[in-house]
């Protein structure tokens, strides 16, 4: 499966992001995500003991470091532990699991060269709406288990989009209501200097791909094009992708016409209200 916000060697797929939620609620199930092989032999071997109890083992796709070279005590069975401890007096946490554990070790290495002795503040400029608010209280609620001190920035969503375009932004909760072609939801956010590609990203393969996409008709090949923007956007872009809306439409049945869309918006162009 793609693991949190990596993406598979081979290609993207569909699972969602609330998948391991999911396991973990299920009652009486054990739920593992190692962090390299030295955990996962210590997860496969508290689920062989674990006689009474089924176990799910989440594993990645994505090729993970080597982080422990310790085969003594199974720390796993602890539930959680210390990595690596600070050097000095600790003044931040960073908590991680599975292929995340890497990315955590990256940033200490990273915060340890820049000499940061206290959290991390950021700013994040977050619409002045119930659901732009809500989705940033709870990025800076996760962040703040992480050592990140969020400072929401509540602002106007066109002002909001006034700054980004000038790039008087650190982090920027952008939304999009999707379109039915992947060229509408691609193409305006990642190809150099496109319209809402906020962060400046720029890459000559990736807008080489797009165009290449464009030029073609068969969704297949289409569908390879694409597969290579995933792949090299989530691994070097400057977008994490952090939920997809659900779009609930009511309308009576005396509606003739509507045809739901991919992207959530409503077409009324042959709709037909009947007496």
């Amino acid at each position: 499966m793609e693991d949190s916000i990596g993406l598979g060697e081979d290609g993207p797929t569909h699972e969602p992001v609330e998948q391991l939620a999911s396991l973990r609620a299920i009652p009486g199930l054990r739920v593992f995500r190692p962090a390299d092989p030295v955990e996962t032999a210590e997860c496969w071997e508290l689920a062989l003991a674990a006689v009474k109890a089924p176990s799910v083992i989440a594993l990645t796709r994505q090729s993970v470091p080597p982080l422990r070279r310790d085969a003594g005590e199974n720390r796993c069975a602890r539930g959680a532990y210390v990595l690596a401890d600070a050097e000095g007096s600790r003044r931040v946490t960073l908590l991680a699991t599975g292929s995340e554990v890497g990315v955590a070790m990256q940033a200490r290495a990273l915060l340890k060269e820049a000499g940061v002795a206290t959290p991390v503040t950021v700013p994040l400029v977050v619409y002045n709406t119930p659901q732009g608010v809500q989705t940033g209280e709870v990025i800076q609620s996760m962040a703040a288990e992480a050592g990140f001190d969020i400072k929401l920035r509540v602002t106007e969503f066109a002002t909001s989009i006034k700054q980004a375009e000038e790039g008087a932004f650190q982090l920027y909760l952008f939304g999009w209501s999707g379109r039915v072609d992947p060229d509408g939801n691609s193409f305006i956010i990642q190809a150099c200097k496109a319209p809402l590609n906020l962060g400046g990203y720029c890459d000559k393969d990736v807008d080489a791909w797009h165009m290449e996409a464009r030029a073609k008709s068969d969704p297949a090949e289409r569908k390879k094009s694409y597969e290579k923007i995933t792949a090299k956007f989530l691994r070097e872009g400057n977008m994490l992708f952090l939920y997809h809306p659900q779009v609930l439409i009511a309308y009576s049945d005396r509606l003739d016409g509507y045809r739901p869309m991919p992207d959530g918006l409503v077409r009324v162009v042959g709709l037909k209200l009947n007496k």
